[in-house]
């Protein structure tokens, strides 16, 4: 009986053996994993458009002697000029009239901007002020400007209160009008769309997204 139970499981241990040899001649080998570089098409990185592509083949006025320096369209030439009571003042003229302008005036020198008072240097007092008077206006006299609006804005990282106004009734090419008070001047900035139509707002936002004081 004993050598009949060792007869057995010596036939089954060969089987076995059998069954595991057979699998292992007929399962493909498996091969290591490699990464290998994905053979295709390049990537092309897409440029961002940014502001500052829009404004390619503009030239650039800078003024060193007041820092700062704003690129303007083609079709605008500049003109510039001192006076005693405006200080320095460069117009961007198209064929057809003034489009724009900035002016610089020394904080000694009288304010020009919705009769905020010359010692006020904060911005957001500033803006406060003018605001206070488009509510309190009276839109009726063609001669005096009628404010649109009012906001607060950034020019080179510099605070700013921009003034969007017309003369009389609201006109669809309206004035606008930037004041940056800084420590020893006063830069204002100006849009004449209500004289020249050539010189669109779209313009003058690039113009503006080019202004940056210089050393």
């Amino acid at each position: 009986m004993k050598t009949i139970l060792i007869a057995i499981l010596a036939v089954l241990s060969v089987a076995l053996a059998s069954v595991l040899g057979y699998q292992k001649l007929t399962q493909p080998e498996t091969m290591p994993v490699v990464n290998q570089p994905v053979v295709g098409q390049p990537v092309v990185s897409q440029p961002i458009a940014t502001r500052s592509d829009e404004t390619i083949g503009w030239q650039t006025y800078k003024n060193e002697q007041y820092g700062f320096e704003i690129k303007y369209p083609e079709y605008l030439a500049i003109e510039t000029s001192s006076y005693s009571e405006l200080g320095e003042f460069v117009a961007f003229k198209g064929r057809e009239a003034l489009g724009a302008s900035v002016n610089i005036r020394s904080r000694d020198k009288k304010r020009d901007f919705f009769g905020v008072d010359k010692s006020i240097s904060s911005v957001d007092e500033v803006a406060q002020l003018v605001q206070t008077r488009m509510n309190e206006q009276k839109c009726v006299i063609p001669q005096n400007p009628c404010i649109l609006g009012v906001e607060r804005v950034s020019l080179d990282q510099m605070g700013a209160v921009k003034v969007v106004f017309s003369y009389g009734a609201k006109s669809d090419n309206n004035y606008i009008g930037i004041l940056i008070p800084t420590e020893k001047y006063d830069f204002y900035i100006d849009l004449y769309g209500g004289q020249n139509m050539e010189m669109q707002n779209t313009d003058f936002d690039l113009m503006l997204s080019t202004f940056k004081f210089i050393k």
